[in-house]
């Protein structure tokens, strides 16, 4: 939880600052963790776990999305700003931005009039409905 910590502090600290926020993102996600590994990888299980699943389903569902296009959906569901998105992805321009953003609704085949955002927060909801059925269920059997 130091990480939500973390990202929750600087957004307080960064004052809707979306460059501010960003940079310390960027500094989070990329620091070394043991091994020399990133926290990138613990912030894309702690954004799946807040989604029920919703980016390992849209990696089962979706095979050809990009490990930075999980990403990047990982970031809008948790209601980030494109300035913010691109500058932690390293986009040069806000613009790339929204580029990706429309290969991923291409990729995830969405109608140019359905918002990604919209989709992905229904996925999450519907998946979230079924995780409390399935425990409704194992309540009831057991």
């Amino acid at each position: 939880m130091d990480l939500l910590s973390d990202i929750a502090n600087a957004s307080a600290e960064s004052g809707e600052n979306h460059y501010l926020l960003a940079k310390r993102l960027h500094h989070i996600l990329l620091s070394p963790r043991g091994e020399g590994r990133s926290i990138k990888g613990d912030y894309l299980y702690l954004a799946d776990l807040y989604n029920e699943g919703l980016l390992t389903w849209l990696r089962k569902e979706y095979p050809d999305l990009t490990s930075n296009e999980v990403v990047l959906c990982a970031m809008l569901t948790l209601g980030l700003e494109p300035p913010c998105i691109s500058k932690v992805l390293g986009y040069d321009h806000e613009h790339t931005f929204y580029n990706k953003r429309a290969e991923v609704r291409k990729k995830l085949r969405l109608d140019h009039n359905d918002p990604l955002e919209g989709f992905l927060a229904g996925q999450a909801e519907r998946l979230e409905q079924q995780h409390k059925a399935f425990i409704r269920q194992l309540t009831e059997r057991y």
